[in-house]
């Protein structure tokens, strides 16, 4: 991800790792390796079907995209987008998926979970977001019409190559956090012959 490009990208919150992403977490409250993959893959199929309730989301857990924090935000800004998307920023992690607004997101495929460590709760996933670039607004359940005019992925074709790292405590997930960036649409990854 690099500075101007469409999406915004806030280098100057991305110096240091969120301090529960370096912590273990109580044996407890660990998931099995499957599980943490399981939870991981369960936030791509909430996108693709515009499900929130797939995914076990912490009450207070939160998602921060390229160093904004685009869900459950207290103090929402657009970052340049639609002013619809401040108040969607505002919303809880599963009421936003569940709102349609990523229903520009045809598809998440190929998916790759790399790296997983049980002990910190962590897995790792690189993915390619797929937008056919043919969605102007959305309809959303609670918000009424929303405008896609503003965002590069509803209106044109294009992909998105996303690292993608999940913390999972208690079977929950409290933290998910993206470095994306544009690709022309479907681009290659390298990789789609191993992979979802």
């Amino acid at each position: 991800a690099r500075k101007g490009e469409l999406q915004s990208l806030q280098t100057d919150l991305l110096q240091t790792p969120l301090p529960i992403f370096l912590q273990d977490v109580p044996a407890a409250r660990r998931s099995s390796r499957a599980e943490l993959e399981r939870i991981g893959n369960s936030y791509f199929n909430a996108i693709e079907k515009a499900d929130g309730s797939l995914v076990p989301f912490a009450a207070d857990g939160f998602r921060i995209e390229n160093g904004v924090r685009t869900c459950n935000n207290p103090t929402p800004t657009t970052a340049g987008s639609s002013p619809d998307f401040a108040r969607l920023r505002g919303m809880a992690c599963a009421d936003q998926l569940s709102t349609k607004i990523f229903t520009y997101i045809k598809s998440v495929s190929p998916r790759r979970i790399e790296v997983v460590d049980v002990d910190k709760g962590l897995a790792i996933a690189f993915v390619r977001f797929q937008h056919p670039g043919n969605i102007l607004f959305v309809d959303t359940p609670a918000n009424g019409r929303v405008s896609q005019e503003k965002n590069p992925g509803a209106i044109r074709p294009t992909s998105a190559l996303i690292a993608e790292l999940f913390k999972i405590e208690g079977h929950q997930l409290p933290r998910v956090m993206a470095v994306i960036t544009n690709v022309p649409s479907q681009m290659p990854t390298g990789w789609e012959h191993t992979a979802r």
